[in-house]
């Protein structure tokens, strides 16, 4: 059987009953696809949808020596749906959004006068509260070291 299948991508049932059949008998890809007048590459990926067991692979392997076993396929089990069934999915009610991220911390107001260093990483932020240095700075004295410090001398020096 010589059909020229080079625009068609369809399997007749036929065709599968001799792929299936020439592909227990042992017979190589290339020759199941001379056979079926189809390319090699399409009857390996039929072979694939249709869970045929893989091939042994003969890479590796000394001339004359066994080849093993072909391992077995894993049992796939497909449900068939009712269209009742499948109406169904359709009715189903969507999924509620995901809960919206936590804002930014509040900003500090511009004219307070505690220290807005923070000191928790959880949200909402907690912010120090001690009375600022000076006017106009969002510090207290120990933050203010912390957060600005001079040079070291020989930096200055220089």
């Amino acid at each position: 059987m010589t059909t020229d299948h080079r625009f068609s991508t369809d399997w007749s049932e036929a065709e599968l009953s001799i792929l299936r059949d020439l592909w227990a008998a042992g017979m190589s890809t290339r020759l199941i696809g001379v056979e079926l007048g189809r390319s090699r590459n399409s009857v390996v990926g039929k072979a694939h949808r249709l869970l045929l067991p893989p091939r042994p692979s003969h890479i590796g392997r000394k001339r004359g020596e066994p080849l093993p076993p072909p391992r077995p396929r894993p049992v796939v089990v497909r449900v068939r749906l009712r269209p009742v069934q499948i109406a169904s999915l359709g009715r189903r009610p969507p999924a509620p959004p995901p809960p919206a991220p936590p804002g930014p911390p509040q900003a500090p107001q511009a004219g307070q006068d505690t220290c807005q260093w923070p000191v928790s990483d959880d949200r909402p932020w907690r912010f120090c509260g001690a009375a600022v240095a000076a006017s106009g700075c969002p510090y207290c004295t120990t933050h203010m070291a912390v957060a600005w410090h001079r040079p070291p001398r020989r930096l200055e020096a220089a």
